[in-house]
């Protein structure tokens, strides 16, 4: 049985709820490109990002790095292991300067 039955697929959907109520309860923000993953880093949650055709790295690689809590994966593969090598006893690092950066650039 399927944990939401009106629904057609097994995502979780959440009401009555702003992206950054969810973003607080959350240890990873994971993304292929969101301004969200700025936001989180503000909130000192660490990002993932799901690195297709090294589009993250290209928009986020120069301001969101690992010294910030922010990971590139390649592959599924890659993005389980950065999980797991996360160390959720400590908020990431804020990069205060990135948002100056994005709006600016």
């Amino acid at each position: 049985m399927k944990p939401y039955p009106q629904f057609d697929s097994d995502n979780i959907y959440v009401f009555n709820h702003s992206i950054y109520d969810l973003m607080k309860h959350c240890d990873v923000h994971a993304s292929i490109s969101s301004t969200t993953a700025l936001e989180s880093n503000f909130m000192g949650k660490y990002n993932i990002f799901i690195n297709i055709d090294n589009n993250s790295i290209k928009y986020y690689g120069s301001i969101l790095d690992e010294s910030y809590g922010c990971y590139y994966a390649n592959t599924p593969d890659e993005f389980i292991e950065l999980f797991n090598k996360i160390d959720f006893t400590v908020k990431a690092k804020r990069n205060d300067n990135c948002f100056l950066q994005k709006v600016i650039h």
